[in-house]
């Protein structure tokens, strides 16, 4: 997958199957919205091709529809050197994510880092014209 590929040098890439289009298209536009650990509905990919076809068949069922996050390096430069709240997600506590407490979903990424989204049943690329602009 050349589109998550070319992330791989200066990013962190991360993905998550959702069965819906208005779906993806919603996390484009208002960013990601995720429980108290990002890890936990996300799956970083590596740039060994056989780590990325192993997390295809395993999380395929999840959906057609392939969201792609990318956040840039030196965003994490900083994370040994911050000081963390245990209260909250790693994304937050860098500053990549905003806390809900009111609503369903604690954490939302900002779309900014939203690379965009695959539909495998098509084979189409969308990609979120905002990335990194914000």
């Amino acid at each position: 997958m050349i589109f998550i590929q070319e992330r791989l040098n200066d990013s962190r890439v991360y993905i998550h199957f959702t069965k819906d289009k208005s779906v993806s298209e919603k996390i484009i536009r208002d960013g990601f919205k995720y429980t108290d650990s990002f890890e936990k509905t996300t799956a970083e990919i590596s740039h060994s091709k056989i780590d990325v076809k192993y997390k295809f068949q395993l999380y395929r069922d999840y959906g057609s529809y392939l969201i792609v996050i990318c956040i840039p390096l030196p965003l994490f430069d900083n994370y040994n050197s911050i000081r963390l709240d245990t209260k909250h997600d790693t994304l937050y506590n860098l500053g990549l994510s905003n806390h809900n407490p009111q609503e369903e979903l604690d954490y939302t990424l900002l779309p900014l880092y939203i690379y965009g989204y695959i539909d495998l049943k098509n084979n189409k690329i969308y990609k979120n014209e905002d990335y990194l602009n914000g």
